[in-house]
């Protein structure tokens, strides 16, 4: 099979409260960070999603920032990672 690159993913919802959210969250900066920094950055698309592309399956422990308002960490352990809906509250 060899080393194949894998993705992470997942979308981006704006909320006023915890039973109101928005369907979409376009342009929201995404930022991928490990130990030595900024690894890759991104923006979510009209719908909100957002795809990081190449990283190395059992790459370790990664932190992802959302525009500044929340940060979230996950282990790369897959090919491919779906992060479930993140929900970001409305400024």
């Amino acid at each position: 099979m060899g080393n194949s690159a894998g993705d992470a993913g997942g979308f981006i919802n704006l909320s006023e409260n915890a039973d109101h959210f928005k369907e979409c969250a376009p342009d929201i900066c995404v930022i991928l960070q490990q130990k030595r920094g900024e690894v890759y950055r991104t923006k979510t698309d009209t719908f909100g999603e957002f795809v990081i592309d190449g990283l190395v399956p059992n790459s370790g422990r990664y932190q992802l920032k959302f525009s500044e308002q929340k940060t979230m960490e996950f282990e790369q352990s897959e090919e491919s990672r779906y992060l479930g809906v993140i929900k970001l509250p409305i400024e």
